[in-house]
């Protein structure tokens, strides 16, 4: 099994095995980071292979390249982040218009 990086990891709360293992089969999730002087790493979010929809809020919020490693993604919103690029969401064949 992958472990999420730590950032990833710590915004799940940092929680036991067992919990962090039922948080990764979700199919929603919503990270609000906004500190425009820490960049949040989402490297990790692989493993959340059942992720349908992600919300991204915050100017900590920048690289979010590692989101194309989503295949079953639907929906992504970004909310007031520091993204510069959505090219990572090319592959995504899910993405509801």
């Amino acid at each position: 099994m992958s472990i999420a990086s730590k950032d990833l990891y710590d915004l799940v709360g940092g929680i036991t095995r067992d919990d962090y293992l039922t948080a990764i089969s979700v199919i929603e999730l919503e990270f609000d980071v906004d500190d425009p002087y820490r960049e949040v790493d989402l490297s990790g979010i692989q493993c959340f292979q059942n992720l349908t929809s992600l919300t991204l809020i915050g100017q900590s919020f920048k690289d979010i390249s590692p989101i194309s490693a989503l295949k079953n993604i639907q929906e992504i919103t970004l909310l007031n982040t520091s993204v510069v690029s959505i090219d990572s969401f090319k592959n995504l064949s899910k993405i509801k218009e």
